[in-house]
Parts: C-alpha cells; sequence; structure tokens
C-alpha cells in the first residue's frame, strides 16, 4: 500500500477535511460567546451550520455531481472556492448578524460535503489500490480513512486550545476578553477553515481520476 504514491496526499486530504468541518464547529461556540458577546446565538447559528449543511450534502451535492460528471477534482474545487470567498468576506464582516447568517449558510452548503467527499474518495482509492496493485486492501484504506479523520479532529481542537491559550483567554469572560483573543477567535473561525479548504482544494488534485478511468476502460475492454 505505501508503495501506491497517490495515498500520502489523499491521507493528508482526508485529514485537512476534518479540520474544516471539525473547526467551524468547535470554534462558533466561541466565536458567538466572546466575539459576538451573545451566547443567545449559539442555538441559532449552530442550527443554520447544521441546516444549510443538510441542503448541501443532500440536495445540492448530488446536482453538482451530475454537472461534473462525477469528476471529484472538478466537485471539490468548485465547493470549496465558493467556501472560501465567504469565509474571507465573513472575516471582515462576520460582525454583522444577517451577513454572518446569509455567507454562513451558503459557506457550510458547500464546505460540508466535505463529509461525503471523504467516504467516496475511501472507496475510490480502494478501488484504484486493487486495480494497480492486484491486492485487496480494503480494511486497510478504510482504517486509513478513519484514522486521518481523527488526527483532524485532534489536530482542530488543537488550534483553537493553541490560539485561545496564545491570546490570553479568560473562560467565562463575556465582553471582557483582551481584543487579541477577539482577533485569534475571529481567525479560528474564518481563517483556519480557509486555509484548509485550500489545501484541500490543492490535496485532491492528486487524485487519481483519470488513470482510474482508463484502468476501468481497459478492464472494460478486456472483458
Amino acid at each position: 500500500l505505501l508503495k501506491v504514491k497517490e495515498m500520502y496526499p489523499m491521507i493528508a486530504f482526508w485529514c485537512v477535511g476534518c479540520i474544516l468541518f471539525q473547526i467551524i464547529m468547535s470554534s462558533s461556540v466561541f466565536y458567538c460567546m466572546y466575539y459576538l458577546m451573545n451566547p443567545g446565538l449559539i442555538a441559532t447559528y449552530m442550527l443554520v451550520i447544521s441546516i444549510s449543511g443538510m441542503v448541501g450534502v443532500m440536495v445540492l451535492m448530488p446536482i453538482l455531481l451530475r454537472k461534473v460528471k462525477g469528476s471529484m477534482k472538478k466537485a471539490v474545487t468548485f465547493t470549496q472556492v465558493i467556501a472560501c470567498v465567504c469565509y474571507l468576506i465573513l472575516f471582515f464582516v462576520g460582525g454583522s448578524i444577517p451577513a454572518l447568517y446569509i455567507l454562513t449558510f451558503i459557506a457550510c452548503m458547500f464546505s460540508t460535503m466535505t463529509n461525503a467527499f471523504r467516504p467516496m474518495t475511501v472507496f475510490g482509492m480502494t478501488d484504484y489500490v486493487y486495480k494497480t496493485t492486484g491486492e485487496q486492501l480494503n480494511g486497510t484504506i478504510s482504517a486509513i480513512g478513519g484514522f486521518s479523520y481523527k488526527c483532524g479532529t485532534a489536530i482542530s481542537n488543537a488550534i483553537l486550545a493553541g490560539v485561545l491559550a496564545a491570546t490570553g483567554y479568560i473562560a467565562n469572560a463575556i465582553g471582557q476578553e483582551p481584543e487579541a483573543v477577539l482577533i485569534g477567535i475571529n481567525s479560528v473561525r474564518f481563517l483556519v477553515p480557509l486555509a484548509a479548504s485550500v489545501l484541500y482544494i490543492i490535496f485532491i488534485q492528486f487524485y487519481p481520476e483519470k488513470k482510474m478511468q482508463e484502468l476501468t476502460a481497459n478492464s472494460e475492454k478486456a472483458n
């Protein structure tokens, strides 16, 4: 398996996809409490994130995959570019509640698709490894995909905790946090997902999509 060079960027792809999703969920509570100084917004804001994610995966994703003819590279690139634009705007205007809700809804519709892209690419790599090496490594690749996801969760939590510690976070000091903490929370909420989306786009370019199509075509000819 380790001789399949495409596995390495795909492991990073799965890990970054989890960071992208988890950092949104973990930082949003702190964002509402300390940056917006309104804990009452937490439930509504998390509901916006959840509903937009369901709309993205259940409604938009099937339409998008048909439009790009099943191309993972095109689908990931398209969705994450839109998410990046939204995150960049939100970094500067997130304090406006209407803008926050609208742009978060749009961003999460596309960024949450990472949760569906991961199992799809895990399955794709399983098939690719079998066709290129002749080895059935379904369980191993699935386990690596799951481990990468757990690594992403740990990294995202470490990023948030590290930024809070470095900027002088004071627990439960709503409205009294140092300016550095507010800047840090705003950055973790929007700039970290933006950076993760950029990395996500870069890593998907190593997905052996064209080789998979060629292998499938050759297999069909042989049959």
